[in-house]
């Protein structure tokens, strides 16, 4: 098998002198070319080689999780079963305890729905009795307050008479006053 050549080979590779041979500078320009060529191509290839046992790696390590993953499912589905068959009978023997509790829970509630209706009747005579109260209390209040209205009325038009009395005594001239009354 023929050995690769490397790029810094390339690079310092010399060549033979003869008469009639090519252009040095020539022959260095394209042999530096052929080295970066040869440096890309040889770094490509590491790189494919680096991301080519990266992949294998993954894949290994995808292969050692599938294995992982179908033990796993089939624990899980052996789980599930014994776990479908465990929950029907504490189901079954749920619904028969929901049954006994349910009945109780009824029970119980018809005596306190009893006792509800009775408090509420009681309630409702208890709220007509105090209605009945606050109407009284609002027609005394009505009534107290057209007295009380009635008394100051009058008052007022005691004080009134004074005043016009004291000014017809006094000469104070109607039109010296504005009437509060009237808007200025």
């Amino acid at each position: 098998m023929t050995t690769l050549l490397t790029a810094l080979e390339v690079a310092n590779q010399e060549f033979r002198r003869e008469l009639r041979g090519y252009h040095r500078g020539d022959v260095d320009d394209f042999l530096d070319r052929v080295a970066e060529t040869l440096q890309q191509y040889a770094e490509l290839v590491q790189e494919h080689e680096r991301r080519w046992r990266a992949s294998e790696d993954e894949l290994r390590e995808y292969a050692t999780q599938k294995e992982a993953l179908q033990r796993a499912l089939l624990l899980a589905e052996q789980t599930s079963r014994e776990i479908g068959e465990k929950a029907e009978r504490e189901r079954e023997a749920l619904v028969a305890e929901a049954r006994e509790q349910a009945e109780k829970i009824l029970a119980e509630a018809r005596e306190e729905a009893q006792g509800a209706v009775v408090r509420l009747r009681q309630g409702e005579e208890d709220a007509a009795r105090q209605l009945e109260r606050l109407v009284c209390l609002r027609r005394q209040a009505v009534a107290e307050t057209r007295e009380l209205l009635s008394k100051l009325g009058m008052v007022l038009d005691a004080q009134e008479k004074i005043a016009r009395s004291s000014e017809a005594a006094w000469a104070v001239s109607p039109g010296a006053c504005p009437d509060p009354a009237k808007p200025s």
